[in-house]
């Protein structure tokens, strides 16, 4: 004090106005291009003979800049204007002691506010923003603020215990709020997308963000060659919530060995996309996506019953499906044998013989395949027991096999099986496949609706959105 603006002389000044015109000489007016004012001080000859604002001109009508025309006056009294001159921008021939006068300076900025005001939910109260703020959006929360749902919280966090969040449930919303630094870990809260959210569940994920249009949070992984099987009997791995039948929990060790992420698995029941990425110790070969036949169950679900089961129950997913890269013909999960293998089921029992079914956790068959004894004498999975239940791994159990026909060995998938009854070569292709999961909008990859709006609908998916660089035509 003496401030034109933000302080100043007028307790009770609330707003700034433009080209306001004061003074009590209606012939001298007083012009500033920005006040603060009550608003009964703003018509020309209504009040006492004060200068208070920035862009002035005073006494005007007068002699040119008698009274001072600067960047800034604020004028107390009618003693004399340079009590409240501010810097020594101005003009004048009427000022009357020294200048320059206090060295201030106004910075001016705009935003586009939520009438959050501070960081803090509704620092005004909810009755006070339409009325000073009819245009704004309703108030929300930065991250630590209050908040009673997500949206009362800005785009990007979550409201956990009545506290909004920065961690994200999935690598999918981190992808959605433009957070995206590449592929790589990142620290999210899934439990914000199950019926009991904490604020304090973290944990690292490893996001894939470059393949499929990213998104993609990364479940489990199976190495075929790292010297741990991930074979059907191995329910610890296929079945557990929290046990790891011999695999890693390690990020560091999530494309390199075999890997579950037990609470992704075992809790996170928002997802409706699956993945499924081929690669040799981290390096793509290819990949394949599909929607999840449901949209509210956990992965660890689709493992937990025994077959034979009804084609409801062991189909993991339904619909469209996309794929990527070069496909291998031995390969039980992405093409293979079946040209018409459309979609993903677990527990799995083919083969001829009702004697002897062979088991997968995971495979990919024409619906007429899955039932025990009713197809022909291939193997096609991963997480295989074969010939069940003859000798104990007479016919391999493993990781992975692609049998076509004849001998075991020509379908072989890495290393990682037991078999007595293998004809030739011991070691079969070198292919390792990781498991993601995401919580997809039907973007598929940042264009808008890649496959048809009725099909978004079928398969349960939120309304299209685009990415940054994809067609709209309106916000929503």
């Amino acid at each position: 004090n003496p401030d034109p603006l933000v302080c100043g002389l007028f307790p009770n000044a609330q707003n700034l106005f433009a080209e306001t015109c004061t003074g009590n000489n209606p012939a001298a007016p007083d012009l500033n291009r920005l006040s603060c004012l009550p608003p009964g001080f703003t018509t020309c000859g209504t009040t006492d003979n004060r200068g208070w604002g920035l862009g002035t001109r005073y006494d005007y009508l007068s002699s040119a800049c008698a009274a001072p025309c600067g960047d800034a006056g604020a004028r107390a009294t009618s003693a004399n204007w340079v009590n409240g001159l501010i810097g020594q921008d101005y003009l004048a021939t009427m000022t009357m002691g020294s200048g320059p006068g206090f060295t201030q300076s106004y910075a001016i900025y705009v935003k586009s506010a939520n009438c959050e005001l501070g960081g803090t939910f509704r620092a005004n109260s909810p009755q006070q923003c339409p009325t000073f703020f009819p245009n704004v959006p309703a108030c929300k929360s930065y991250p630590g603020g209050p908040c009673a749902n997500n949206t009362q919280c800005f785009e990007g966090l979550s409201c956990v215990s009545n506290v909004c969040s920065a961690a994200l449930p999935s690598c999918a919303e981190i992808m959605r709020a433009g957070l995206s630094k590449g592929d790589g870990v990142y620290v999210v809260n899934p439990s914000l997308n199950s019926a009991a959210p904490s604020s304090t569940y973290l944990t690292q994920v490893n996001c894939e963000h470059s393949t499929a249009w990213g998104g993609w949070t990364q479940v489990l992984n199976v190495n075929t060659g790292d010297g741990n099987m991930l074979n059907y009997d191995n329910t610890d791995f296929w079945m557990h919530p929290t046990n790891l039948g011999g695999a890693w929990s390690d990020l560091a060790r999530s494309l390199v060995n075999d890997y579950k992420h037990a609470y992704m698995f075992a809790n996170y029941s928002a997802a409706n996309m699956i993945m499924v990425k081929v690669h040799q110790n981290g390096v793509p070969l290819y990949w394949r996506s599909w929607y999840l036949a449901s949209n509210s169950s956990t992965l660890m679900s689709a493992f937990t019953s025994s077959p034979p089961l009804t084609a409801a129950n062991y189909r993991l997913t339904n619909g469209v499906h996309m794929t990527g890269g070069t496909i291998n013909t031995y390969d039980p999960l992405i093409q293979g044998a079946f040209p018409n293998a459309q979609d993903l089921f677990t527990m799995t029992c083919t083969g001829n013989n009702p004697g002897y079914y062979d088991y997968n956790r995971i495979s990919a068959l024409p619906v007429g395949h899955t039932s025990c004894g009713t197809t022909d004498n291939t193997g096609w999975g991963i997480g295989t027991r074969y010939d069940y239940p003859n000798v104990y791994c007479q016919a391999p159990c493993g990781d992975a096999v692609a049998k076509t026909s004849g001998t075991w060995t020509s379908g072989l998938i890495g290393s990682d099986y037991l078999s007595t009854r293998i004809h030739g070569t011991s070691v079969g292709y070198a292919m390792s496949y990781s498991i993601y999961i995401k919580n997809a909008e039907c973007t598929l990859g940042g264009t808008y609706c890649p496959i048809p709006l009725q099909q978004c609908s079928t398969i349960s998916t939120p309304a299209c959105k685009s990415y940054p660089g994809g067609p709209c035509s309106v916000n929503a």
